[in-house]
């Protein structure tokens, strides 16, 4: 789950009194390179039912690209992973600015106020950018399942900027995670497959690194969907998963993803 110090919109308050709501039992909010809704988050859960797993989406790399790793369980004062956070925190802000400067130059007007659309943020992302062109009516002409894609594909052609965010490899990520008492698990595997991966030489090798899970169930089928256009297909990756995760003695995760309170109502409504 995000909030809106990553790339969710709600506030942590509001996060963790939905999961109240739904009566669910553990949870773990997962903003992108960010563990700042912790101090906020383990406060509103103080004296209920609710437990709360410290968790982040952290960025690194396998071979030449980029993937999420969920860090599960951490230890929210050790210093290593707050200097990493920290760092690319630094970073993202940087090249989120910069790469604002060369869209609004583009479109010789503003299209993105990033001051205002993170103004909470901890974690400036690439979706913050895309979506307030989406909301300029950028790319009406696709479809609205499409659109996400196009304007990604539409900033690797035409926005480049200087700043570089050095992303550390799956295998450095695990260390640091394992450092500050976590574990590493893979989110969202199935879009991987989707990708045409070699997704059983990945989970070896990833594991061989020292990776401990997958995030199994996740919410794949969504109205906009273009890779699961079907519960059905949802079902069979997640069953895919399941026996990956089974035949490499991994431990299996549920995500929901969610960036919005309705995303979480939607998940656990169907789950």
């Amino acid at each position: 789950m995000h909030t809106y110090l990553s790339d969710g919109t709600p506030s942590p308050f509001d996060l963790v009194k939905a999961c109240l709501e739904l009566n669910l039992e553990e949870i773990s909010i997962t903003d992108h390179d960010s563990i700042g809704s912790y101090p906020e988050v383990l406060e509103v859960a103080k004296n209920t039912p609710l437990r709360v797993i410290p968790g982040s989406e952290l960025d690194c790399t396998y071979g030449n690209i980029e993937i999420h790793m969920l860090g599960l369980n951490l230890d929210i004062q050790n210093s290593a992973l707050n200097h990493h956070l920290l760092e690319i925190q630094g970073a993202r802000k940087k090249r989120a600015k910069e790469q604002a400067d060369a869209i609004n130059q583009f479109y010789g007007k503003t299209i993105v106020d990033l001051e205002k659309i993170c103004s909470r943020c901890q974690t400036f992302m690439n979706p913050h950018l895309i979506h307030a062109m989406i909301d300029e009516g950028l790319f009406d002409e696709y479809h609205p399942g499409d659109r996400y894609k196009q304007a990604q594909k539409w900033m690797k052609q035409n926005i480049r900027v200087e700043s570089v965010i050095e992303k550390p490899t799956a295998e450095t990520m695990l260390r640091l995670i394992h450092k500050a008492g976590g574990i590493g698990v893979l989110a969202h595997p199935g879009y991987y497959i989707k990708d045409g991966l070699d997704v059983p030489q990945m989970i070896t090798d990833l594991k061989d690194m020292g990776m401990d899970g997958l995030e199994v169930q996740y919410p794949y089928f969504q109205d906009s969907s273009r890779e699961f256009p079907t519960l059905e297909h949802e079902r069979e990756t997640i069953q895919i998963l399941h026996e990956l995760a089974n035949r490499y003695e991994l431990m299996e995760t549920t995500g929901s993803d969610a960036h919005e309170i309705q995303q979480l109502f939607s998940w656990h409504s169907r789950s």
